[in-house]
């Protein structure tokens, strides 16, 4: 497991909280910042920080700023990680070293290292909610050159990989606190492959990019599935949509990992269903059916007992006794 800490201003006093945000964002972005007129009592800011040998998950949500890494802060930085952002919430406006200037939206991507220098502020009135995933460099092995030379910068929306890339960084930040020392090293590199494609540049990624957007594609759709399982009219017809893919794709990623999308929409039907049987026993069985998506009784009678050798009823009698 990894180690995890927690930065919170919850039981700080009022004048101790302006000094704990600026000395967080110098100790975890090399940032300085600005808060403004506001004043001390009303600054907030939780962080939760997970970190392991290849890289570090970061949670923030603090108040607004304008937070900068000037060229002689960038030059001054201990660490060449590389840094790849995901927006929560609200907006927030950023410059480069470049001089160029971006927007960005809840899902927002972004990406420089440690020592990219940069000027961002968040949305006026709201407070900034973003997760940051540090990753030593040499872990990126087909992002890193394009990530370097472009500086800090911001994914391109339009990219047709970038709404793949926000879901599975999204997971990753989530579920990386739970992770062993194999695991980080498969998702890393499911993250390196998506980064690359969504960059573009080396074609050295292709091989490693087609499972690592079937196998995303794939756990997308399962969770689809899983938060929408009450819904008769879902399909694959409806997931597809839903991921922004045709059929056909969908389709194709499932038959990579020798499934169905009917099939398993079935099986979690189904698991949902046993699972109610057994925790909600006064709960009627035709009421079960219907809030797991099966419009019709005869069928969801006839499909538990071929996938669990007893009727619901069965089932619930045995586990009762």
């Amino acid at each position: 497991m990894m180690n995890t800490t927690r930065v919170s201003t919850h039981e700080t006093p009022a004048n101790k909280r302006m000094s704990l945000i600026r000395d967080t964002a110098f100790n975890l972005f090399n940032l300085e910042v600005n808060l403004g007129s506001a004043e001390p009592g009303s600054l907030a800011a939780d962080i939760h920080i997970a970190r392991g040998s290849l890289a570090s998950v970061i949670d923030v949500n603090t108040s607004w700023s304008v937070v900068e890494r000037t060229r002689a802060r960038a030059k001054a930085a201990t660490s060449g990680n590389l840094m790849v952002y995901l927006i929560k919430q609200g907006g927030s406006w950023f410059q480069n070293e470049r001089g160029q200037e971006f927007q960005t939206s809840a899902g927002s991507i972004l990406v420089g290292s440690q020592d990219s220098a940069y000027k961002a502020a968040a949305a006026q009135g709201q407070d900034w909610g973003f997760h940051a995933l540090s990753v030593s460099e040499h872990v990126f092995t087909f992002a890193a050159d394009r990530i370097r030379q472009g500086g800090f910068q911001l994914m391109p929306a339009h990219a047709p990989l970038n709404g793949l890339l926000s879901s599975y960084l999204a997971h990753l930040c989530q579920e990386f606190p739970k992770f062993d020392g194999p695991s980080t090293v498969a998702a890393l590199k499911a993250l390196d492959h998506l980064l690359a494609a969504t960059l573009g540049g080396k074609e050295a990624w292709e091989d490693g990019l087609a499972h690592t957007v079937s196998t995303e594609r794939c756990r997308a759709a399962l969770k689809h599935i899983g938060d929408h399982i009450e819904s008769p009219v879902l399909s694959p017809a409806t997931i597809a949509i839903h991921l922004c893919i045709s059929q056909r794709q969908l389709h194709r990623a499932f038959e990579a990992s020798g499934k169905t999308v009917a099939a398993e929409i079935k099986r979690l039907r189904l698991e949902r269903a046993r699972d109610l049987v057994h925790s909600c026993p006064t709960m009627p069985i035709t009421d079960i059916a219907l809030s797991c998506g099966f419009e019709s009784l005869a069928t969801f009678y006839r499909s538990f007992k071929a996938e669990f050798g007893v009727t619901a009823s069965e089932f619930r009698g045995a586990g009762t006794a």
